[in-house]
């Protein structure tokens, strides 16, 4: 920003950087996410939808530090649920349901790039882990299958987003909207149940990989520090 100077002294505007809450640097998000996974051959080989459940509370919650004006680490823990059913998939009249839980851990540096006193945009990286608990069951006409599984996947992030305060207080208030892109690693989950109903129905029915790669659009509610 510059200033410029009319008449004499008393007339004059200094020039000033932009900081925006600069002796608040540390903060809590209550963050609404909403997930789509680009890879659903796992979904769609069982036939039921890929998209997490969706309810009115948080999905994840973050804090950040500032270690710099400009420059933030993030840590966010967040949960989504799958909990689908669905049938006539490998036979007529079967069935299915798939019972997924996730639990996730992602770090993010970001960079943030002030507009003004109370708009800022930021974009950042980072690494992923998911704690995968999950549950397929399969009845066809003459077997009933189970497979319980966990899973660790890791990956990384990027993401960009804009923040806005809307509280200018002692404890500052900022609403933000960011988008990610998420790629993790993939895991043949199922393999030991297909393997079980091949065998049974002399079949050839392939392992289908569950990858939660995909993106992710998150509304924040953030209070600073």
């Amino acid at each position: 920003m510059c200033g410029t100077g009319f008449g004499g002294d008393e007339n004059t505007y200094m020039a000033r950087p932009i900081r925006w809450n600069s002796d608040k640097t540390m903060s809590v998000a209550l963050n609404w996410d909403y997930q789509h996974y680009t890879d659903t051959d796992f979904f769609d080989f069982w036939g039921v939808d890929s998209d997490p459940s969706s309810t009115l509370l948080p999905s994840s919650v973050g804090y950040e530090i500032r270690f710099w004006e400009n420059i933030g680490l993030e840590f966010v823990l967040g949960y989504t649920d799958i909990d689908e059913s669905g049938g006539n998939r490998l036979e007529d009249d079967d069935s299915v349901s798939i019972d997924m839980q996730t639990y996730y851990l992602l770090f993010s540096v970001k960079r943030y790039f002030p507009l003004t006193n109370s708009l800022f945009l930021f974009g950042g990286i980072g690494l992923d882990i998911h704690f995968i608990d999950g549950e397929i069951a399969y009845t066809n006409e003459d077997e009933s299958y189970r497979l319980d599984y966990s899973q660790t996947l890791f990956g990384g992030h990027a993401c960009l987003g804009a923040e806005y305060f809307i509280v200018k207080k002692k404890f500052p208030v900022s609403v933000g909207l960011q988008y990610k892109y998420t790629l993790l690693q993939g895991e043949e989950v199922d393999e030991d149940l297909i393997s079980a109903v091949n065998d049974d129905t002399e079949s050839s029915y392939s392992s289908k990989e569950l990858n939660l790669s995909g993106h992710t659009l998150s509304l924040s509610l953030k209070i600073h520090f």
